[in-house]
């Protein structure tokens, strides 16, 4: 979560994705879910793999397919997503919100080095 908490706090954005509690994953869906709001998670997901060694770390700790969740008061699960999964998704050109080319041309790069 500290990982992920600097490159939230390093990454330009008009929403803020700071990772409070562990089943409380700051996916865009519960940060307005706005188009600006998934192209802004983007960006921090970008900056969290480019930042120092955290990909490596990921890589090494073998936590790409490590589940990230949001977790209702209820239990409920309202999202059940993955580093990869993620990575998948807004790299995608046809993924979620408003992220641009060269945001999702870097995140593919780094999908493609995802074991």
């Amino acid at each position: 979560m500290d990982r992920w908490n600097a490159a939230n706090a390093a990454t330009p954005k008009s929403v803020d994705f700071a990772w409070t509690e562990y089943d409380r994953f700051p996916h865009p869906t519960f940060k307005l879910g706005t188009a600006e709001a998934y192209g802004d998670f983007a960006a921090v997901l970008l900056q969290f793999f480019e930042q120092g060694d955290d990909f490596d770390f990921l890589a090494n700790g073998h936590l790409f397919a490590t589940p990230l969740r949001y977790v209702f008061p209820s239990g409920m699960i309202g999202v059940d997503t993955n580093f990869k999964e993620l990575a998948t998704q807004f790299s995608s050109s046809t993924g979620f919100g408003n992220a641009p080319p060269a945001t999702r041309q870097a995140l593919a790069a780094f999908l493609a080095r995802i074991p």
